[in-house]
């Protein structure tokens, strides 16, 4: 996010309000960037809120999102709408991919090219990296959405995770 996010009211989309998602909703919000949760789930819209969005928009409806967004940081990749998203960016955007998506990325070479769009991933850094975000996270107090489950629960936990039943995070803690 550090590379993308290089000046106040830049705007950004978080594709997925889920554990990673959440978190960059609450990292981009801090960065000083006009934030835009896009979420399967209309019942995340308040929570998305909460958690730093300026804005809601359906993953159904970001085709109506025309070059709205300077950067799209996408967490979630069920939904292969990869052209959609492309289309959302201005001129210069940046369509990045955090972690692996389960299918490969279909975009239109035209707009990557006409646009200049950036098509960019990313997974995790290093230690440097690390310490740096975990210093801004305990700066602007930035904490993950958690769910507290004991150790002996890990099979509930596998089971509800599999289901898309997890409200951000999961933590687990010892049972004695």
């Amino acid at each position: 996010m550090k590379r993308y996010i290089t000046r106040p009211g830049i705007r950004v989309g978080i594709v997925g309000i889920g554990g990673l998602g959440h978190m960059g909703l609450k990292f981009a919000r801090a960065m000083g960037a006009h934030v835009t949760a896009i979420s399967n789930s209309k019942h995340k819209e308040n929570e998305s809120k909460e958690f730093g969005a300026h804005d809601f928009v359906l993953v159904n409806d970001i085709k109506n999102h025309k070059q709205s967004l300077d950067v799209i940081l996408t967490t979630s990749f069920n939904d292969n709408l990869d052209g959609d998203y492309i289309n959302a960016l201005r001129k210069g955007g940046v369509y990045c991919l955090i972690g692996l998506p389960v299918y490969d990325v279909r975009i239109n070479n035209l707009n990557l090219v006409f646009n200049q769009i950036s098509v960019v991933g990313s997974i995790v850094g290093g230690s440097y990296d690390m310490n740096e975000m975990l210093e801004f996270a305990a700066t602007h107090n930035i904490r993950p959405k958690t769910e507290l489950l004991k150790i002996s629960e890990v099979n509930t936990a596998i089971d509800r995770l599999s289901k898309g039943d997890c409200k951000y995070r999961f933590v687990l803690k010892s049972d004695f």
